[in-house]
């Protein structure tokens, strides 16, 4: 059932061990392109791989797998209702098409990483939502718990995804209050979560001046969120308040 499965078998051969609960069937035990050794394994398949887990998986090859994104998208797609998971995949066409449009040279893998992230502790149960909170974050606990997704997501990006780049995990941990000097790439996140086109609001505008000119793009959804902000409540985040002081003169 392997894809293109034909094409392996003309190139290679494999080593084959068995696996607890599954026969071998009786016209692969002659199969030159087998190779039997006498060890069996429990819990170990491709799927576990796919789904993130590294345990028997050599080093070189795991690295490849978290350089590329291999399997990111099906990884994350775990964690997310289909509205959630439908609204991250447009975060990060979005987030692509302004780096690449406004030639921001942040490398494709990177800005993928922290736009399929963004959201990954949406769906986190109160209970461990706050146990990562009180042990890691306890100078936020004071914020909206609207927010509090940010930095658990970092905590998740970090831990669950082997995510070490600061550079990601920032723009994960502040893509929905922003902050003072923030790097490009955690202005392309804010902004790509903001104004991805399946908002229920038009951000063609925004889409495009992000596109043609960034930094006059990301002022002007900062202004936007301000003036969105300020109609529903007071705003007292700090990072919400010193991200309107350092970009809105």
């Amino acid at each position: 059932d392997w894809y293109e499965i034909d094409l392996l078998m003309s190139k290679f051969k494999f080593i084959v061990a068995k696996r607890e609960g599954s026969a071998i069937h009786k016209e692969d035990l002659t199969n030159p392109n087998y190779i039997f050794i006498d060890h069996s394994y429990k819990d170990i398949s491709s799927s576990l791989v796919k789904r993130g887990e590294y345990d028997y998986t050599d080093k070189s090859i795991k690295e490849y797998i978290l350089a590329t994104n291999l399997y990111l998208k099906e990884q994350v797609s775990m964690y997310l209702s289909g509205p959630r998971f439908h609204h991250v995949m447009s975060v990060s066409e979005t987030a692509l098409k302004i780096n690449k449009e406004a030639k921001l040279g942040i490398k494709k893998n990177k800005v993928e990483k922290a736009a399929l992230l963004h959201d990954i502790a949406k769906h986190l149960d109160e209970a461990t939502r706050d146990e990562i909170m009180n042990e890691y974050y306890k100078e936020y606990m004071d914020v909206n718990e609207d927010v509090f997704h940010q930095f658990t997501g970092e905590y998740i990006a970090n831990n669950h995804f082997h995510i070490n780049d600061k550079d990601i995990l920032n723009s994960i941990k502040y893509h929905t209050t922003g902050r003072k000097n923030m790097s490009t790439l955690e202005k392309l996140i804010y902004v790509s979560d903001k104004i991805e086109p399946n908002r229920p609001y038009d951000t063609s505008y925004l889409i495009d001046l992000c596109c043609k000119d960034f930094e006059k793009g990301f002022i002007e959804v900062v202004k936007n969120n301000k003036e969105y902000l300020e109609s529903k409540f007071e705003v007292t985040d700090k990072d919400t308040l010193e991200c309107f002081k350092c970009y809105l003169k």
